[in-house]
């Protein structure tokens, strides 16, 4: 199972620095962002999903949800 964090930090690409890693616990991947409001999504094995996990949603142009994270200083 592959999963891929992307979004409009990285101009929604999914490459080898956009992949997550696997842990116990779940899939896990550190970046460094400025401070701002960052819309994402999961790429799991081919299917964009939005961050079940996470409450702060907006609908995006494509008809789906895009999930939002908001970094403050």
């Amino acid at each position: 199972q592959e999963v891929y964090l992307v979004g409009d930090f990285n101009n929604w690409t999914m490459d080898e620095n956009s992949r997550m890693r696997r842990q116990e616990n779940g899939w896990m991947k550190t970046m460094d962002l400025n401070a701002g409001r960052y819309r994402y999504r999961f790429v799991v094995d081919g299917k964009w999903v939005e961050d079940s996990n996470n409450p702060h949603k907006e609908d995006n142009p494509f008809g789906e949800v895009d999930s939002l994270l908001e970094l403050n200083d």
